[in-house]
């Protein structure tokens, strides 16, 4: 099975990043290979039910509440254990470590990150959060994207 790289943009609103998910579909990109993260559990699940893209799979906690954004270790509710809280797992769960992606989302801005399989498609999903006005962007942590990109970089 071909391992897949998440290429990722910030945008400052719900609007900047739901006119660039219009983009994507426009240029061919599937709705189910585009994930689009909040700081809020709620808000991500509203933005992926309203724009038909897939929901981060981490964005509940074991009771079925809405998790912490930034997680509580399990300080909070003991008995749960450690909680490593929603954007952390969605980030995770996309192989992303850039620091600067998850202190966005946790300011209120939003993450959309495109399953890409192969180096062209890479390529052409920075361009499009190039064009659509991502402030930054860059490119999970997984063996395969690193063999043709750096982790972080500007756009």
């Amino acid at each position: 099975m071909e391992k897949k790289a998440h290429v990722f943009g910030i945008y400052q609103t719900a609007d900047q990043a739901g006119l660039a998910v219009d983009e994507f579909v426009h240029n061919g990109f599937a709705l189910g290979s585009i994930t689009v993260v909040s700081g809020d559990s709620g808000r991500s699940r509203d933005f992926a039910a309203r724009k038909h893209t897939r929901l981060p799979l981490l964005t509940l906690d074991l009771h079925g509440e809405d998790a912490s954004p930034d997680g509580n270790w399990g300080l909070l509710d003991p008995q749960c254990g450690p909680q490593a809280g929603s954007i952390f797992s969605a980030l995770a769960e996309m192989d992303i470590s850039s620091e600067s992606a998850e202190v966005a989302v946790l300011e209120g801005k939003l993450l959309l990150s495109v399953d890409c399989v192969n180096p062209q498609v890479i390529h052409r999903v920075r361009e499009l959060l190039n064009s659509t006005g991502a402030s930054e962007a860059g490119v999970s942590s997984t063996p395969h994207a690193a063999d043709h990109f750096a982790n972080s970089a500007t756009v």
